[in-house]
């Protein structure tokens, strides 16, 4: 955050832990609260029809969720859960905005946080419509490597175990799809695990796979 002022507000609520996969709103409370985000990731998702889940946004340390507050975006039927452990700040809407009309000058950053959230929204979205499930479940696997993953050259190793249900989620496609192409790509040598978890052997063969 660069704005000390904001830091101040934000610091008067006190931090919340929460395990991995621990829900921590849903539509009975993205109006109420808005939560800052100080370490770990968050994952946005929601319920298909058919009861799997569709991740739709992973959450960075210093990120304010949900973006209904800032945007006018209706996320009643999301919910948020923490993706690794994460310790939030929990702060009710209306102090927040309260704390906005005192401070119009904060506007800026939080338009700046807004403008990040919709293109890297933009760019799922766009790579959702336009690839293949075999890419999909490449850039999943880059895309939580880059957020969680641990880089050394040209290999990362993701130090937490990783559901495949968890990349069908990411990479909107069944579970069992999501199984078929991890094959693919172990076979490939692409991956391999290690105490379930996954190592990524060649980073930049992987995000050629992924069509980009």
């Amino acid at each position: 955050m660069n704005s000390q002022s904001l830091g101040q507000f934000i610091i008067k609520f006190p931090v919340i832990t929460y395990r991995r996969n621990t829900l921590i709103a849903d539509g009975a409370d993205v109006h109420k609260y808005i939560y800052f985000l100080e370490t770990g990731q968050v994952k946005q998702y929601r319920i298909s029809t058919s009861g799997s889940d569709f991740l739709t946004y992973l959450f960075y340390p210093g990120s304010f969720f949900p973006p209904t507050v800032l945007s006018g975006v209706d996320c009643s039927s999301s919910y948020f859960e923490a993706f690794t452990a994460a310790t939030v700040r929990k702060i009710p809407v209306e102090d927040f905005m309260s704390y906005l009309r005192l401070n119009p000058d904060l506007l800026l950053e939080l338009v700046t946080l807004l403008s990040r959230y919709f293109g890297n929204l933009s760019r799922r979205i766009n790579h959702l419509a336009g690839s293949s499930a075999y890419q999909r479940t490449a850039a999943a696997l880059v895309f939580i490597g880059e957020e969680i993953g641990n880089p050394t050259q040209n290999q990362v190793y993701i130090d937490q175990v990783i559901t495949h249900k968890e990349l069908a989620a990411w990479s909107g496609t069944a579970r069992e799809t999501t199984s078929i192409h991890m094959k693919s790509l172990e076979k490939k040598g692409l991956i391999s695990y290690y105490k379930r978890r996954i190592k990524i052997n060649n980073w930049e063969r992987l995000l050629r796979e992924t069509g980009e």
